[in-house]
């Protein structure tokens, strides 16, 4: 997804979109919420550890 081809770009989103497609909706939002949930623990962590070691 980060080429710097628009052509390469465009297929490459394409696929993901295909592939989003096949997955079940339900499971699709399951697994987002535990990524979002992973990514905000891990940046709280930081902020945190940032915080309390200043």
């Amino acid at each position: 997804m980060y080429c710097k081809d628009p052509k390469t770009r465009a297929e490459a989103g394409e696929c993901v979109g295909e592939l989003c497609l096949m997955i079940p909706p339900a499971k699709l939002v399951e697994d987002l919420k535990k990524l979002v949930s992973t990514i905000t623990r891990s940046l709280q962590e930081s902020i945190y550890g940032t915080i309390h070691d200043h």
